[in-house]
């Protein structure tokens, strides 16, 4: 062979697909890919059939991501990095004119909060995401929650969407458009029988796509949404966000035994899927979904107790399609799994986990510290490319306030603790996103808290690496200063300038018995969602993770920076929070208060940025 033919490269539209994906796998960054892909035809045609999909894949394993893997590269990058930054723009939300009262589709120029109870309502959320064509903007986002005994509907339609979900145009004034183009429409629905206090809402399910044969007429289209009530009552209502109006209710037997709590398992077949209820009594009972009859009997009622006599039941939650897990205390096995059968739930669980790995179980007991009680159960996400058994890691949340993951594989109970050695606060909601990390919602002080569920060395993307979709700064100064964007943060949801806003200043005012509210549920309409809802006494405190200064914005909210798209009035509804960093990344930043400037502060001068964050956070020392 002579030194010419040695030295020979073969070019890259020559390799075989098999090699050039091998290749794909080791692009770190969004921006490599459409370089590959600017090359020559042969890889643009490549990178769009494949390219994106296997970086998506690779660098975002854990997530459950549309295949629409061009705008979703770019779209799970951005929020890598916001979340990283810690960017974002939070608000109070309630429904807004139009809004359509049920039953008798009576429309509201405003909505009244629930009045008459000593205490706000505590909400109950659920949330979903759809993509309905081929690019980003065309998204479908629906957000309900509880408001005493009323339920809140909310239909967000991507910039790609109609003026109304209806064809008819009589609709047409029934909806109108924000600032970033979407379609919003508000629906309520609260029986003219219901007596706040007494029939308040308790849970609030989606049944989300596929699970709704006709979702795709609009003109018919209705949101299935599961509710459960104090006195109770445990119905699947059919609410109308097309042209028809009328609300059709399915009636699931209780025998008028109040529901704490109810949970719909993950299965993809609607005729497999079950509801399962917290009865007042201590029993958990499971129904067929998918019946089609309009009053469905229990298949099964389990009775479920711990060692203790004062062991209650507070959170539940399908792991996966055949197991189901439940939260009691105080107890020293407070989490009981059973496996879901045809017939119902096994009469007795096919494992107990306690609250300490085996090697610490002896000593607690013998210093009476194993027992407590678990609040929030989630399971987490195998992801599209991940791999693993769906459902066999899930969390739990501890009136201790320590997070834990458990492995049904594993013989040990415990296979790892997320813990915040600032605040012990009670764990009252969790919400996790993939793999990736878990926000928490606390009891105390407004208070939730991020923790990364990554070991070190396992991200698989980074934004510091990847100046495309970094800030102004650029990417070579925000790798020197990565220690500021990393390990776990809290963040308080307790504006700080809440008494410049005269409805603060009222002594019964929603707004000021919110300030210091327990978190009480969490939700994001999907793992790729930039939105996190988060429920508080008597409020909905919205999270949008976008930086108002952001050149390179998630393709769904269009070409412009936020800062310029927001109007002014949206400008004075973004809240001003605070946040701590928990120090748990070895760093001297433990306990460092940062406060957020407002929408237009994004410190140009440089001197006051703070690096590694997203430009309206400032050190309290500074201000």
């Amino acid at each position: 062979m002579d030194a010419t033919a040695a030295l020979r490269v073969t070019p890259l539209t020559d390799l075989p697909v098999e090699l050039l994906s091998l290749i794909t796998t080791f692009l770190t960054t969004a921006r490599s890919v459409a370089s590959l892909s600017r090359t020559s035809q042969h890889l643009h045609t490549f990178v769009e059939k494949e390219g994106w999909r296997l970086f998506a894949q690779t660098r975002f394993p854990s997530l459950d991501i549309p295949p629409y893997w061009c705008d979703a590269s770019r779209s799970l990058s951005t929020l890598s990095r916001n979340w990283d930054r810690r960017a974002f723009l939070a608000r109070f939300i309630e429904p807004t004119e139009p809004i359509t009262a049920l039953p008798g589709s009576k429309k509201l120029a405003q909505w009244r909060r629930p009045r008459g109870q000593t205490m706000g309502f505590r909400p109950s959320i659920d949330s979903y995401e759809e993509w309905l064509g081929n690019r980003s903007i065309d998204r479908r986002e629906v957000l309900a929650w509880s408001a005493g005994a009323e339920l809140i509907v909310r239909v967000k339609n991507g910039q790609g969407g109609s003026l109304s979900t209806s064809t008819g145009t009589d609709r047409l004034c029934d909806a109108r458009r924000d600032e970033f183009g979407n379609t919003i429409e508000w629906w309520t629905y609260k029986p003219f029988s219901s007596v706040e206090g007494k029939d308040d809402i308790t849970s609030v399910n989606i049944l989300k796509p596929p699970y709704l044969p006709d979702y795709r007429a609009e003109e018919f289209r209705r949101e299935k949404i599961v509710i459960s009530t104090a006195n109770g009552d445990l119905h699947l209502l059919e609410i109308p966000t097309g042209a028809n109006d009328n609300v059709v209710r399915t009636y699931f037997v209780t025998n008028g035994r109040a529901v704490s709590a109810a949970s719909i398992s993950p299965a993809k077949e609607s005729s497999k899927q079950f509801l399962a209820a917290n009865l007042s009594d201590g029993k958990i009972a499971l129904y067929p979904v998918g019946t089609g009859s309009p009053k469905i009997e229990p298949l099964s009622q389990t009775h479920v107790t711990g060692e203790k006599r004062n062991c209650r039941i507070w959170g539940t939650k399908f792991l996966d399609d055949k197991h189901f897990a439940v939260g009691l205390g105080p107890s020293n096995q407070p989490i009981h799994v059973f496996e879901v059968r045809p017939e119902g739930l096994s009469k007795d669980p096919v494992r107990k986990f306690g609250l300490h790995s085996d090697d610490t179980n002896r000593q607690n007991e013998r210093l009476g510290q194993q027992s407590s009680s678990v609040y929030p159960i989630v399971p987490l996400s195998a992801g599209t490319h991940a791999g693993g058994s769906e459902g066999a890691i899930f969390l739990s949340g501890g009136y201790d306030g320590t997070i834990r993951a458990h492995d049904m594989r594993a013989s040990s109970a415990v296979v790892a603790t997320y813990a915040d050695p600032t605040d012990d606060s009670a764990i009252y909601c969790l919400l996790p996103q993939g793999r990736e990390r878990v926000v928490a919602g606390t009891a105390r002080h407004s208070l939730i808290k991020v923790f990364d569920l990554r070991m070190t060395g396992g991200r698989k993307y980074c934004y510091e690496d990847d100046s495309s979709t970094g800030p102004v700064a650029g990417a070579d100064s925000l790798r020197n200063s990565a220690h500021h964007t990393r390990g776990d943060w809290n963040l308080f949801i307790n504006p700080r300038d809440r008494y410049s806003n005269h409805s603060w200043h009222s002594r019964n005012s929603w707004m000021r018995r919110s300030a210091e509210s327990s978190i009480y549920s969490l939700s994001s309409p999907s793992s790729f969602s930039p939105y996190v809802y988060a429920g508080i006494e008597n409020a909905i405190v919205e999270f949008n993770f976008s930086s108002s200064s952001d050149p390179h914005p998630d393709p769904m909210f269009g070409h412009n920076p936020i800062r310029q798209t927001l109007s002014r009035r949206r400008k004075t509804e973004v809240l001003n929070l605070a946040m701590y960093s928990q120090g748990t990344d070895g760093t001297k930043e433990a306990m460092k208060l940062r406060v957020q400037g407002g929408i237009d502060e994004n410190g140009r001068d440089g001197s006051r940025v703070l690096q590694g964050l997203d430009e309206r956070w400032r050190d309290v020392s500074e201000l």
